[in-house]
């Protein structure tokens, strides 16, 4: 039996898995109205390699890693803004 993975729907199901990695985060900072134990540094620094690799996914039409890093980049975004609202 040969099984044909198509890859493009693996790319898929992985970014909508990355997209709503940080939607629970983001629903904890709301709910609890506090910040304080998030790192200013580490969705900075998501924001800069999500914008890079956006730029490169553009550069070489990858859809997939375009659509992905775009999701992280607003949700990082988001929890930054939380984080100055709630802090």
């Amino acid at each position: 039996m040969d099984i044909v993975i198509d890859v493009e729907k693996i790319a898929y199901v992985a970014i909508t898995l990355v997209s709503l990695n940080l939607f629970p985060q983001i629903y904890l900072i709301i709910k609890n109205k506090s910040a304080t134990s998030i790192s200013y540094l580490t969705y900075i620094l998501s924001v800069i390699s999500s914008s890079l690799l956006i730029y490169y996914a553009y550069t070489l039409n990858l859809i997939p890693i375009l659509l992905g890093n775009s999701m992280i980049l607003l949700t990082s975004i988001t929890i930054i803004c939380l984080k100055y609202k709630y802090s």
